[in-house]
């Protein structure tokens, strides 16, 4: 991550995720998407997505249509 000068208020510092930052994310959404599914599979098949959904809105509330993270 570096910051950076806004542009239109040079006051301020902006952050901004570097290339390496990036890959990371991506890598840890991999991991996060691995960890989700190894542990949905002790799950029978037709409970998994009822099980999500509750869980998704125990855990996010209002926000829990908001994620944009990939679906197990």
């Amino acid at each position: 991550m570096v910051r950076e000068a806004d542009k239109r208020d040079r006051r301020a510092k902006r952050p901004r995720l570097t290339a390496a930052g990036i890959a990371v994310c991506h890598e840890a959404d991999r991991e996060t998407l691995r960890a989700q599914n190894e542990l949905l599979a002790l799950l029978p098949a037709e409970s998994r997505d009822g099980f999500v959904a509750i869980l998704r809105q125990y855990a996010f509330g209002a926000f829990a249509g908001a994620t944009d993270h990939p679906q197990p």
